[in-house]
């Protein structure tokens, strides 16, 4: 198409020329300088297309060599591109199958070959990460200058300093990508981590907290952190302090396994809480959970008759509930109650006894003076241990 406008073009200029120029007879006649040509029409157009052709022909020449650096750079940057595409494509499916060193030099390769591409810079960066190797992933990851890369580089500078075990850098960074995705899983169980680490213990006290109302982690997983962080802080609280621990707690007073530390540090100082007791029964009337049942069966502190009465009503509700029974049995015990509770102890053997079960069935015989059958359920009591897998 290009060669047919172009001859048509020639044309065009030629006969225009030939118009113009003097004619006679038939011929053209044209006066160059001293030079006179005289030649047919014909002739004339034949010579004018040439010449005009040749001229285009030589300027397409002239263009093309003067192209000529340029189609060598650009053949040069898509054959570079082509390998480096190909090295990510090897590196990539080298990460996949789990073998990190030679997706490294993969990806490493590639980023030399295109250290323009933020994308390569990431991915090897990525498997850095992994491997890691803090000085590598870091230089990486500051060769990367694309804001659109930004984000990305955050998270992954967040899991390098968690795998380096640099906490509080961790969770600086950690801060600021919660700061946008405040509910994002990853990011609340690096969180979590460094709370730990850091023994941050009223922080991922606060982290269980939240998460244990939301959906946005296994509920087991934030319900532990809560478990762990109530722990500690029973633990870390000295006892004048343990009484203004209680509302702090919050709503995780709901949990038995955290009552359960609160109750352990109380028994450990030899105090009692007047909202404890209370507050389990209106637990355990929602929902008779074996954990709060057991701890009812240990509160700290005297128990009394009101308990037992308790006791009984659930017993009601559940009659073959082996965790009431045993609490019943407990609590007959701290009263006094050395008969009582020793039929409940033996009604419970009957549905399968434990070591628990038989040494706290010998301590009741002991109690009660009754020696050589309290011996006799030691017996039973080691006997289970060594028949558990």
């Amino acid at each position: 198409m290009k060669i047919l406008v172009l001859i048509f073009v020639a044309l065009l200029v030629t006969g225009l020329s030939a118009w113009l120029a003097q004619t006679q007879g038939g011929e053209v006649i044209v006066h160059i300088a001293d030079l006179t040509v005289h030649t047919s029409l014909l002739m004339a157009l034949l010579i004018g297309t040439g010449i005009m052709l040749g001229l285009f022909v030589l300027i397409w020449l002239l263009a093309r060599t003067l192209e000529t650096p340029q189609r060598l750079r650009k053949r040069h940057r898509n054959r570079r591109l082509e390998r480096a595409n190909d090295l990510l494509a090897k590196g990539l499916r080298n990460m996949l199958e789990n073998r990190l060193d030679v997706a490294r030099q993969n990806l490493e390769q590639a980023a030399k070959t295109e250290p323009k591409q933020s994308l390569f810079r990431l991915l090897a960066a990525s498997v850095c990460v992994q491997s890691n190797d803090r000085d590598a992933w870091s230089e990486h990851l500051r060769a990367i200058a694309d804001s659109d890369y930004q984000a990305a580089s955050s998270w992954l500078k967040a899991d390098g300093l968690v795998a380096a075990e640099e906490w509080e850098e961790a969770l600086a960074v950690l801060q600021v990508l919660a700061s946008d995705n405040p509910n994002h899983p990853r990011i609340l169980r690096h969180l979590a981590r460094c709370y730990r680490e850091l023994n941050s213990w009223e922080r991922l006290f606060e982290l269980g907290r939240d998460q244990s109302r939301h959906s946005n982690l296994p509920q087991d997983e934030a319900r532990q952190w809560l478990r762990d962080a109530a722990r500690r802080l029973c633990e870390d609280t000295a006892d004048t302090e343990l009484k203004a621990l209680w509302p702090k707690l919050g709503d995780a007073r709901d949990d038995p396994e955290v009552l359960r530390s609160y109750a352990e540090r109380l028994r450990y100082y030899g105090q009692t809480h007047p909202e404890l007791e209370p507050h389990l029964c209106k637990l355990l009337d929602a929902d008779l959970d074996d954990a709060a049942i057991e701890l009812y069966g240990t509160l700290p502190g005297p128990a009394s008759p009101d308990m037992i009465v308790r006791i009984r009503k659930w017993l009601k509700q559940d009659p073959e509930r082996a965790s009431l029974k045993r609490a019943l049995a407990r609590l007959h015990s701290r009263l006094g109650q050395h008969r009582e509770a020793q039929e409940q102890l033996e009604a419970l053997e009957k549905q399968g006894g434990d070591a628990l079960l038989y040494r706290e069935l010998a301590e009741t015989l002991e109690r009660m003076g009754q020696g050589e059958a309290a011996q006799a359920y030691y017996r039973k009591g080691l006997q289970s241990l060594t028949r558990t897998p």
